[in-house]
């Protein structure tokens, strides 16, 4: 199931739901005609033309059977409405424990770490617990649980962090499998109508490009070959999820999370953006930050296991 857009409800319901909830004053008049038409056919019918002594006229017959159908109409399209509002409440419960499904499923990772380590002095501190590899193992974990949320294969969904510390000038990448392999990162970063270097060039903290290819005209990202293969229908999220601490820049990071054949929302649907912003991107973001932490950590505390870790994969 879709929580940000119903995939099952086409958008001409989606307008029809809005213009009733937010509109009653046009609801309470449209469904009333027919309450209102008969008083006036019975009473004025013959001046306007809707009877004659014989009956009803031609004119007549068709101007009730609009009434009628358009009366129908408006009713049937409350009830929509109405059941579709009835669903989206119904479903807050669920997406609830889906979100928190989620946030456990990546604190299951550090935990059982934290349990495999206990008795073990400072090697909990100096292990690889802030590789790249557990980078990777939450992103893999978000994306499942993303990709079960809103109903699509997790190979529909790509997440990448680029990354690189205050000790060093090159970049590196970890991304899912489903990304490609030779994105030059160092060089991705410069470009202006990447996504990314969209969010650099112009100091956002996100940007969300619901519509690849209203992106790509706007000069906001750039299509790959996955992306062709599934028609340009997608989205693309880019957020920077640097850690600093006293002001100080420890990681310059930028997360990356991409869908394919596709979109998370439409275009405009800001209300949709900002849930998603809001309450899925920070369980990622801060698990992530968390590992880059405890990089930090392991380079500058005084751990006797500092070059064990360092062979482990720890690199700062």
């Amino acid at each position: 199931m879709d929580y940000f857009k119903d995939k099952k409800m086409n958008t001409g319901i989606r307008n029809i739901y809005d213009l009733f909830k937010k509109n009653v004053f046009f609801f309470t008049i449209t469904a009333s005609l027919s309450t209102i038409y008969f008083p006036i056919f019975n009473i004025w019918g013959t001046q306007l033309g809707l009877k004659d002594e014989s009956g009803t006229t031609i004119v007549g017959f068709i101007v009730t059977i609009m009434i009628l159908s358009i009366s129908f109409l408006i009713i049937l399209f409350r009830a929509l409405a109405d059941r579709y509002d009835s669903k989206l409440h119904s479903n807050a419960f669920e997406i609830m424990d889906k979100l928190l499904r989620t946030a456990n499923s990546l604190r299951d990772v550090k935990y059982q770490y934290y349990k495999n380590m206990t008795g073990k002095q400072n090697e909990a501190l100096c292990d690889n617990y802030g590789s790249e590899q557990q980078v990777f193992k939450s992103i893999l974990s978000f994306r499942d649980s993303i990709a079960d949320l809103i109903g699509i294969s997790d190979e529909d969904i790509g997440i990448s962090v680029i990354y690189r510390t205050n000790t060093s000038d090159k970049y590196r990448i970890i991304n899912t499998p489903n990304i490609e392999d030779d994105i030059d990162v160092n060089e991705i970063l410069q470009v202006e109508n990447s996504t990314i270097g969209f969010l650099i060039k112009n100091k956002r903290s996100i940007v969300f490009v619901a519509d690849k290819r209203i992106g790509r005209l706007r000069g906001r990202y750039i299509v790959s070959p996955k992306d062709a293969e599934n028609k340009y229908i997608g989205s693309i999220v880019c957020k920077n999820i640097s850690l600093k601490q006293n002001g100080e820049l420890i990681v310059e990071a930028y997360l990356t999370i991409t869908t394919y054949g596709y979109q998370i929302c439409d275009e405009q649907d800001y209300e949709s953006k900002k849930k998603f912003a809001k309450y899925f991107m920070p369980i990622l973001v801060k698990a992530i930050k968390l590992e880059f932490s405890k990089k930090y950590l392991v380079k500058y505390s005084k751990c006797p296991y500092r070059e064990t870790a360092k062979k482990q994969g720890v690199t700062i």
